[in-house]
């Protein structure tokens, strides 16, 4: 009797342990499936500000150019 109930004890003893490391393990899993996620919003959102300072560059240099075209139309006034 003694016996059954020390291989009892053992077996519950390692069924809460294994739901231990179980629950640790899913645990970890989770975050690190968090941080995968949190990463690839990261770039999505990095790609996006590249693609905005690319637009804003060219308008920038659009801008440039008009005013250069209409600094040479105003010179051309004046000498005339």
């Amino acid at each position: 009797m003694g016996i059954a109930i020390v291989i009892i004890s053992g077996l519950v003893v390692m069924t809460i342990v294994a739901a231990g490391f179980d629950f640790l393990a899913k645990k970890n899993k989770s975050k690190s499936n968090d941080s995968i996620n949190q990463l690839r919003e990261l770039e999505d959102r990095i790609k996006i500000l590249e693609n905005n300072e690319i637009e804003r560059t060219e308008q920038i240099l659009k801008l440039q150019d008009e005013v250069k075209f209409v600094n040479k139309l105003l010179e051309d006034k004046s000498r005339s």
